[in-house]
């Protein structure tokens, strides 16, 4: 297992908020929704029936998610939910 300083961690968390302020400003409130759950570890099938929207739909908003955020990863995914509190 991979341990980290709590130090370490706001560090990195810092530099998620302030490499990723635009991008987030780019983002529905909807997708912000989105990123909330899915970094909490929900499916998008779960997401879908949490927010009574179809699972396409829920495909969607990941897709632009990462196209509006250029995120790579489900860890990118986590660390930017920390960075703007939204996790």
């Amino acid at each position: 297992m991979f341990m980290i300083s709590k130090k370490k961690l706001h560090e990195i968390i810092e530099i998620a908020y302030e490499s990723h302020k635009a991008e987030f400003e780019k983002l529905t409130r909807r997708e912000k929704e989105v990123i909330q759950l899915w970094a909490a570890g929900k499916e998008s099938k779960e997401i879908a029936n949490m927010l009574n929207i179809s699972k396409n739909t829920i495909d969607t908003h990941r897709k632009n998610i990462y196209k509006k955020t250029e995120l790579k990863s489900m860890k990118d995914i986590v660390l930017f939910a920390l960075a703007f509190d939204i996790l």
